[in-house]
């Protein structure tokens, strides 16, 4: 027990020691505080070659947190509205889907068909990348198509989803 005592104690001799060498002032001359005994200022007209000039602090590299930020998608709206029939959405001959969602550089329409095991058989049935008018996705599905769809957003910062709901086509 003893030789563990004895290196706990070097070791916090040492550590004190490593701490009150770092109370020093680390800071660059041109930030230090003038010194107590420092000698009488000279006149502003002349300049000092003993004291390095001021230089202006470096800028900042512009901030990516806006791009590192995950996407959110806002609001979701079908064109036309969808009908739900037997707790399923109808799909028209013609579906468009407008999202707005920021931080994306892409949206996806995906339909998982329905089933055990069904989700590696989803499918990307439709892609958009932002325009000025926002993100907009077209889609003319298939007789007997059925399963869930969902939009999927993507950026810089990550992914996102949202589920527009079951969908089956006559």
């Amino acid at each position: 027990m003893r030789p563990v005592r004895t290196i706990a104690a070097a070791l916090l001799v040492a550590s004190v020691a490593v701490a009150g060498c770092s109370t020093r002032d680390t800071s660059p001359p041109g930030d230090a505080a003038p010194a107590a005994a420092a000698p009488a200022t000279p006149a502003p007209d002349q300049p000092t070659p003993d004291q390095p000039t001021r230089r202006p602090p470096m800028a900042r590299p512009p901030s990516t947190a806006a791009t590192s930020q995950p996407p959110r998608i806002l609001q979701v709206a079908t064109h036309p509205k969808l009908p739900e029939m037997n707790g399923r959405l109808l799909l028209p001959d013609r579906v468009e889907v407008e999202v707005l969602a920021t931080g994306v550089d892409r949206a996806r329409l995906v339909l998982t068909p329905t089933g055990t095991g069904a989700a590696y058989y989803s499918k990307v049935v439709a892609e958009a990348t932002p325009a000025e008018d926002g993100l907009w996705l077209v889609w003319h599905p298939f007789d007997g198509a059925i399963g869930s769809l969902t939009i999927q957003v993507a950026g810089p910062g990550g992914s996102a989803r949202h589920d527009i709901g079951d969908v089956y086509h006559e």
